[in-house]
């Protein structure tokens, strides 16, 4: 029996079809890991839905009697890219916490100045009505008191990897799924980020694990952060897709789970590539002058 177990949670069209594009780096990685890929199609709870986003019954899930038979089970939202040459997440010693990686806010503190207002501009806020513009500005700075709890911290984190031991963390996960009655700004993760922290059970692990696509381009690649519907109009342009690409390749090649946290226009050049794309070096300077001459001849 294997003592490990990677787990999602895939529910809907919308859903399946994303992790179609990522699934078998997902397959690769838990052969790797010499652990079991474990894929949960249907609600656990039908009751709870409609009150709150699907998404909280990943923490049903977690406290599944399924996953107790493991010894350490790794948590996925289910539009994140394995890169084959990571390590093994299951190595990582959380010291008998929960394992997991901070708010993509959070990524670079030395410029969360100018990536507040990219982000802002982002969400097209001068154009919003007053209240629901407002209300985004107070999203990252009055992160708990959004929600009605009370915690003297800046810190929180991105709750789409989440390395446990199922043994001692399924029913906190259950606890925090009963006792949280409607969504949060970002769902369940407001919930989840309260309980860790007031119980001192997380373990920050390497940022890699959790590379959130949405910081990485606004910090390293402003000219790539755009919503869906524009990203995906300029992939109509092959000089921009090309690039986007380039940018892409760099992004995956460096780190270990990509998480497009939301973001689904990268996800149509992903599945443009070759499964095996990213499993020899990329030469960055053959693409770029390829790019360049192409475009002179235009």
């Amino acid at each position: 029996m294997k003592e490990y177990a990677i787990v999602t949670f895939v529910v809907g069209e919308k859903y399946t079809d994303i992790f179609k594009i990522v699934k078998s780096s997902w397959q690769n990685y838990a052969k790797k890991c010499e652990a079991d890929l474990i894929v949960i199609d249907d609600y656990i709870d039908y009751n709870s839905l409609n009150g709150r986003s699907p998404i909280w019954q990943k923490l049903l899930l977690i406290d599944s009697p399924h996953l107790k038979k493991y010894k350490k089970v790794c948590y996925l939202d289910s539009d994140i890219y394995i890169n084959s040459k990571s390590p093994s997440v299951f190595e990582v010693n959380v010291f008998n916490k929960v394992g997991i990686v901070r708010h993509e806010s959070l990524f670079y503190p030395q410029s969360h100045v100018i990536q507040y207002e990219r982000w802002l501009k982002l969400m097209d806020v001068t154009k919003k009505d007053q209240f629901i513009a407002d209300r985004i500005r107070n999203v990252f700075k009055n992160y708990y008191a959004n929600y009605g709890l009370r915690l003297d911290t800046d810190l929180k984190f991105n709750a789409g990897v989440l390395l446990f031991d199922p043994n001692l963390h399924g029913e906190l996960f259950k606890e925090i799924y009963n006792k949280y009655a409607k969504d949060a700004y970002d769902q369940d993760q407001t919930a989840v980020n309260y309980e860790l922290i007031k119980n001192n059970l997380y373990h920050e692990i390497d940022l890699r694990y959790n590379a959130q696509l949405g910081g990485i381009l606004s910090h390293s690649y402003p000219f790539l952060y755009f919503m869906d519907d524009k990203g995906a109009h300029y992939l109509n342009n092959s000089t921009y897709c090309n690039l986007a690409m380039m940018c892409l390749a760099n992004i995956i090649e460096i780190n270990y789970f990509i998480h497009f946290a939301g973001l689904r226009w990268p996800l149509l050049i992903l599945e443009q590539l070759p499964d095996d794309c990213f499993d020899k070096e990329i030469d960055y300077h053959f693409l770029i002058e390829k790019l360049i001459n192409t475009n002179m001849r235009k």
